[in-house]
């Protein structure tokens, strides 16, 4: 979707970016579940552990596969998750799904509600003259804003 005068409208999709802005700004603002994002890395001999590191995303939780395998789940800090059993020698493929809120599709979207509040009253109260322009929905910014590292600690 991309904003219009009033609400949004429908246009091609286009890939994500990896940046400051979330998938609600790149055309996904209503988008509750995950994004995958995906890396390569080369381990020429795997020795110590291996964690996956975010740094800088935003969503309920991250889940971490490699090679397929699901490795766990990223939800508190040190945003972290032991991957070792699952790296092997030569090249690894590890997806990072970020998973968002029913938020951003359920709303409440107008009258600049705060962050985790959610009751009735506020689905009472509208746009006097209709859905206003796109950009001012409130909408979460979700996402992987920087690349995710693999880390190795040697022992």
């Amino acid at each position: 979707l991309e904003s219009a005068e009033t609400g949004f409208t429908v246009v091609p999709d286009r890939p994500l970016q990896m940046n400051e802005s979330g998938w609600n700004q790149q055309g996904h603002p209503f988008y509750a579940d995950g994004f995958s994002y995906s890396q390569q890395f080369d381990i020429p001999q795997p020795a110590g552990r291996f964690c996956v590191q975010l740094s800088k995303w935003y969503g309920s939780v991250a889940r971490v596969k490699v090679n397929g395998h699901t490795a766990g789940y990223i939800h508190t800090q040190p945003w972290q998750c032991d991957v070792t059993q699952w790296i092997q020698k030569g090249t690894n493929t590890i997806d990072v799904e970020v998973v968002g809120t029913l938020k951003n599709t359920l709303g409440p979207h107008h009258g600049n509600p705060p962050l985790g509040s959610a009751w009735p009253g506020m689905f009472q109260t509208g746009p006097l003259h209709g859905p206003p322009p796109g950009n001012q929905y409130h909408t979460v910014s979700y996402g992987l804003f920087e690349s995710f590292e693999l880390v190795q600690y040697l022992p």
